[in-house]
């Protein structure tokens, strides 16, 4: 587990909490999903180590150096550097199906793709507790702080506090962009 926690790869990520955000670096093995950095994380350690450059939401009073953020807090996480995990199975992820599910966290509302196994439920899917974090994709979060898209969001399970599957025809994503167009 010290392989996938301490490495040589910096990352950058937005981790946010009920409390506001932390933007900033990561370090673990560039091999490693920012999911699995997580779900080790969450297992191993209580807090995770954010590097400098630091960004906060207001409110937050951070002086230089790094800053060890409790795992517990963490509503979820979003990639800010670009970064494209390893292929693993492309034939079993190729099985894979996308399910819309729009999520309550927090403050936050969050819409975009589950993937599951066919013919699987998504309820049972978010049920499963072997793992703290789970992914979406083509992630629409509209929040008090954030309003954005996102190729990838890491949710923690536990700070979900509603579900539901959704209707591909309504989405979160054009209330995003009349959002975002009415404040740029």
């Amino acid at each position: 587990m010290q392989r996938e926690l301490d490495g040589a790869s910096a990352r950058r990520l937005r981790l946010v909490t009920v409390h506001g955000y932390v933007e900033g670096l990561i370090r673990t093995n560039p091999n490693v999903s920012t999911l699995h950095y997580l779900n080790v994380a969450a297992m191993s350690r209580s807090f995770v180590v954010v590097h400098p450059p630091i960004e906060t939401s207001k409110g937050w009073n951070v002086a230089g150096g790094s800053l060890a953020l409790s795992i517990s807090s963490v509503l979820f996480a979003q990639e800010i550097s670009e970064y494209t995990p390893v292929p693993g199975d492309l034939a079993a992820a190729a099985q894979y199906e996308r399910c819309p599910i729009r999520l309550n966290v927090g403050d936050y509302a969050a819409e975009g793709f589950l993937h599951l196994p066919p013919g699987a439920n998504p309820m049972d899917r978010l049920n499963q507790d072997r793992h703290e974090f789970f992914a979406l994709s083509s992630v629409s979060v509209i929040g008090p702080e954030l309003q954005f898209a996102a190729p990838f969001l890491a949710i923690r399970r536990s700070q979900v506090i509603a579900t539901q599957a959704i209707d591909e025809n309504t989405s979160l994503e054009s209330e995003v962009e009349r959002e975002m167009a009415t404040t740029c």
